[in-house]
């Protein structure tokens, strides 16, 4: 599991970089915080869905993005707060953490079933054998339930400092530092995942071996 650096330059760039130049060019056009907030949050989404009509497929990415950016004004139209935008951005990642660390006590295949297209690659060919892993092999359960539990984790703790700094810090530094939050987030995500299956081989070996030995 890594990051692609072209990946990674269109996140800086589209949903970093782009939102914050945005929201401090309109403030130091005269702007007031909420409006030139709402414009830089409002690229980000305008982003995910552009790209979703180019592909003619309306995907769950931008069903999300644009559900939340529209929660954002309802709130803002409701409170007037522009801090009620960026809190707007700690419900999905709420909502995803608390959604994996339930998986584990409900559907514990759940993070088993989202990371098998890239555990096999994206070769259909594959995925018999992680299959195999998850139905007979306890220790690549257990590495799955670890990465379910600390993604689950993770979120909720980007979540959860969001809001307290929204509360504690002057909006226009908050506004930056909500972006680079998102970001540090997602490298730390895959960044976990993809040490921790280096480390570990997500129990393959353990697997591998008990059915050589079965065969034997």
């Amino acid at each position: 599991m890594s990051v692609r650096p072209a990946g990674l330059g269109s996140l800086l760039v589209a949903d970093l970089a782009l939102p914050i130049a945005a929201f401090y060019v309109l403030q130091a056009c005269g702007v007031g915080p909420a409006i030139a907030l709402t414009v830089g949050c409002g690229l980000s989404g305008a982003r995910v869905l552009i790209a979703a009509l180019r592909s003619r497929r309306l995907d769950a990415l931008a069903v999300v993005v644009m559900g939340f950016f529209a929660l954002g004004l309802i709130g803002l139209a409701v409170t007037g707060s522009a801090q009620v935008v960026l809190a707007a951005d700690s419900l999905p990642t709420a909502i995803a953490g608390l959604g994996l660390l339930a998986s584990v006590a409900f559907y514990d295949r759940f993070m088993f079933q989202l990371l098998l297209p890239v555990l096999s690659g994206g070769h259909k060919d594959r995925e018999p054998l992680w299959r195999d892993a998850w139905a007979d092999g306890p220790t690549f359960r257990h590495c799955i339930h670890v990465l379910a539990i600390t993604w689950g984790l993770l979120l909720l703790t980007e979540s959860a400092a969001r809001l307290v700094l929204i509360a504690v810090l002057p909006l226009n530094v908050m506004v930056g530092l909500s972006k680079v939050l998102q970001v540090v987030l997602v490298l730390s995500l895959v960044g976990f995942a993809g040490g921790y299956a280096k480390r570990t081989g997500l129990g393959m070996r353990a697997y591998i071996d008990s059915t050589a030995a079965a065969h034997d």
